[in-house]
């Protein structure tokens, strides 16, 4: 169970990587959103795809007010 586990964060982590990548945000949030997902696996992925997948940007402003600047698009 623990390797299945394992092998799905992994496959999540590069299917968000790889969509970090195609993405047309700067080189520099491209890089800090990379090594977010690396070191925080889990938490990284999962953050990435609720707040970098958001196409709402109401619903986007009030949920990034308290995040670091550097993160905001």
């Amino acid at each position: 169970m623990g390797e299945l586990l394992g092998l799905l964060v992994l496959v999540l982590d590069i299917i968000a990587i790889v969509d970090v990548l195609k993405s047309s945000t700067d080189t520099g949030k491209k890089a800090l959103l990379i090594i977010m997902i690396i070191i925080l696996p889990v938490a990284g992925t999962g953050l990435y795809f609720l707040v970098g997948k958001m196409h709402n940007q109401e619903a986007r402003k009030i949920f990034l007010k308290d995040m670091p600047p550097v993160l905001r698009n």
